[in-house]
């Protein structure tokens, strides 16, 4: 293996800016080029921050399995009751990434076709909360065991 002096790189800083940026799993996808053997590049990133590094991509992973699941669970069943759900952003966008996974999502956006009242009702019964903000509705769903999704709905 080829030694390359990376102790210039300040690893710590590095990892803070990615969290900071909400892109430490695709951070650490370029930097895990670097440790591929097939590069033949040694890195010399503290083993304790790498641990740290790869525990945060795991979590990211976990979370997004998460979302993905309630997402499905609602849109499934707000097809089911007749909605046209068109998914907007962070989710769906996840979708043309080279991992999915570790796009970090916040919240699930979505366009209910102007049956967001219908909607919500639908996202109640599987144990959402619903609130309305300023014209929008907001929901958090808990649905089927799983929470942590805030879902926004444009109202109209």
């Amino acid at each position: 293996m080829k030694s390359v002096a990376w102790g210039s790189v300040d690893w710590h800083g590095l990892y803070l800016l990615a969290r900071e940026q909400g892109v430490v799993a695709i951070a650490f996808d370029g930097i895990q080029k670097i440790f591929d053997a097939e590069i033949g590049v040694e890195v010399d990133m503290p083993k304790m921050l790498k641990l740290q590094w790869i525990s945060h991509v795991s979590n990211i992973e976990n979370g997004y399995r998460k979302q993905y699941a309630i997402a499905k669970e609602l849109s499934e069943a707000w097809a089911e009751s007749g909605i046209r759900t068109v998914c907007l952003k962070g989710l769906v966008f996840s979708l043309y990434y080279p991992v999915p996974l570790h796009r970090e999502c916040g919240d699930f956006d979505c366009y209910l076709m102007g049956q967001y009242d219908l909607g919500n009702r639908v996202a109640k019964q599987l144990g959402a909360k619903v609130m309305t903000v300023g014209g929008i509705y907001t929901v958090d769903p808990v649905v089927g065991g799983h929470d942590g999704l805030r879902t926004t709905i444009p109202n109209g």
